[in-house]
């Protein structure tokens, strides 16, 4: 079976502002609550949550804030304060056997990410993926999995507006033990030297094996142009040891591909794909273009060969209505709407932009 991916986005029970919590008066509290699983309060698994209002994500509580004067003018005068988010959702029995990870692709500013009363990881920056192993501590047999957020929307990164919450997508990944790592392909088209439009596309892939044993199998990496499949090559017998990474090299050929341009944001398909016994048991695409650029001092920028003046925006990932919690439409909306006014170039200020803004620029 490939790997499952869920959508974590929906239903959460939202607390606007601190709980008051017990003050711990007692060795056997301090003893208790400092093992696994027994994290109390809000983070806890049995906190009553019921009375917290139900949102969906994306979520920036910022812009739902009340305006006053005396609030810190970078953040557009919004009350400001942490908050806390709850979610509850089953596993099936099936997953038990697969490798769980929980990624949290922006959450604004700083936050404690808790799973069935354990604290799982810290972040520190509204604008990096968070992401952490579940697999030892989840349920499959019917008991609720319990996910918990602290957001302290009190500090900030920046001298911008940040907006608070769980402002990004949250997805679950179910993978066998020997799968893809996350974000563990990268491909680099290059021009071969001396040919005009012959291409090589490097391909590296990270191949995680999560298991207490050492595992074998092979990496497919393929180009396609929609449903046509221009080269294909496949490494065999990849050994790879027990709870390890290891980095896998490719290459194929593309000759004479469409450009990607500004004008004609041609892109390809690359596909890679994990085999053990004949069968793939996990799967991975991303889009790839194919074009060249340069800068010289004195006649300026020139991509695939032809000059071009580079006519950019500087622009803050906040939309008015939403704060920082961008819908996806409205990602692709803007950069559509930028590119009909005549940019070609976009900057991010001054952060690491969501992945749809990246897709977005590279299909428009």
């Amino acid at each position: 079976m490939e790997r499952i991916v869920m959508n974590l986005d929906h239903e959460w029970q939202f607390h606007r502002g601190d709980v008051a919590m017990q003050t711990v008066n007692s060795h056997e509290d301090s003893y208790s609550k400092c093992k696994a699983g027994a994290v109390t309060g809000p983070a806890g698994k049995t906190w009553n949550d019921s009375d917290w209002r139900t949102v969906d994500l994306p979520h920036d509580y910022y812009a739902e804030s009340s305006f006053s004067p005396e609030n810190l003018l970078s953040h557009g005068y919004r009350e400001r304060c942490n908050a806390w988010y709850r979610k509850s959702f089953l596993l099936d029995e099936d997953l038990a056997d697969k490798e769980l990870f929980i990624c949290f692709e922006g959450t604004a500013v700083n936050a404690e990410f808790y799973f069935n009363g354990s604290l799982m990881a810290r972040s520190f920056s509204a604008y990096t993926e968070t992401v952490f192993n579940i697999t030892d501590r989840a349920y499959f047999d019917g008991r609720p999995n319990i996910l918990s957020v602290y957001i302290k929307g009190l500090e900030t990164e920046g001298w911008w507006y940040e907006g608070a919450g769980i402002y990004r997508h949250v997805r679950l990944y179910a993978k066998n033990k020997l799968h893809i790592a996350h974000s563990g392909i990268f491909a680099k088209p290059v021009l071969k030297k001396g040919t005009k439009n012959s291409w090589s596309v490097e391909v590296q892939t990270e191949l995680e094996n999560s298991a207490y044993e050492s595992a074998i199998g092979a990496i497919r990496a393929s180009i396609f142009d929609g449903e046509t499949l221009i080269d294909t090559v496949l490494a065999e017998n990849i050994s790879c040891a027990a709870d390890s990474v290891k980095a896998v090299m490719q290459k194929l050929s593309v000759s004479r591909p469409t450009r990607w341009d500004v004008d004609h944001p041609k892109l390809y398909t690359l596909t890679v794909e994990l085999v053990q016994n004949g069968e793939t048991i996990d799967r991975e695409t991303t889009r790839i273009g194919f074009r060249t650029f340069s800068i010289d001092a004195e006649k300026g920028f020139f991509l695939n060969g032809r000059p071009l003046k580079i006519k950019g925006t500087c622009n803050h990932q906040d939309h008015a209505g939403v704060g920082v919690a961008v819908p996806d439409s409205v990602q692709y909306y803007r950069i559509k709407r930028l590119k009909e006014m005549g940019t070609n170039a976009y900057r991010c200020a001054h952060n690491l932009p969501a992945k749809e803004i990246l897709a977005a620029c590279d299909e428009l």
